[in-house]
């Protein structure tokens, strides 16, 4: 028995499908015709946040009944994005100065594991920046942001990131901790004025009002 779909509340009339990635398909293409993203998705009213992850795609519908989609035009999804970016950035600085602190106190296992999710959330970041820039418009090799560009600004929190993943796999935690420190926990208030500077961008059609 497949489940009931509804988008915006709205019925929708799925073609067959055995997974959630088959009926996904169909949903983005319905949305592609009139413009709209999915913004929220949920499986007998119980979010799923990480709906687009390979568990999630896999699972097979016969235990859903009903699916409800949330969609809004893209615009409206990045404005919503970059405030909820802007506002993560000084729980991401507390987090990284306090993983640091871990490292050089030789909690290993808790602190790697702590550090899996700053790789996550930071680049939950850089996803928002570059679907800002898709959306806006904008070229980040250009962007003023405080008399640098974007795109380097962006350049040196990927490669204090990659020295941090360097330092890692060598098990050298007390160079981990420095680059934390030093590196990745400076770069990030200067993504949030990359940030900052995206959201003061007028957006495109009709989200204009709406941030």
């Amino acid at each position: 028995m497949s489940p009931r779909v509804l988008i915006d509340q709205s019925e929708f009339t799925a073609g067959p499908a055995a997974t959630w990635a088959d009926l996904l398909g169909q949903i983005e293409a319905a949305l592609d015709t009139r413009g709209d993203v999915i913004s929220e998705v949920r499986f007998d009213g119980v979010e799923q946040t990480n709906y687009r992850d390979a568990p999630a795609l896999g699972r097979a519908l016969d235990d859903i009944q009903t699916i409800d989609i949330d969609a809004v035009p893209p615009q409206i999804l990045i404005a919503r994005g970059l405030r909820e970016a802007m506002a993560s950035i000084e729980h991401l600085q507390r987090g990284t100065r306090d993983l640091a602190i871990g490292y050089r106190r030789s909690e290993i296992q808790e602190s790697n594991q702590r550090l899996g999710v700053l790789a996550e959330a930071i680049g939950n970041l850089i996803t928002i920046v570059v679907a800002a820039r898709n959306v806006l418009g904008v070229d980040l090799a250009t962007l003023d942001v405080d008399g640098s560009v974007a795109s380097a600004i962006i350049g040196e929190l990927d490669t204090a990131i990659a020295a941090a993943g360097d330092a890692a796999r060598a098990r050298d935690w007390i160079t981990l901790a420095d680059v934390l420190e030093y590196d990745v926990e400076p770069a990030l208030p200067r993504i949030g004025r990359v940030l900052d500077t995206l959201a003061l961008i007028p957006l495109p059609g009709p989200s204009s009002s709406a941030r």
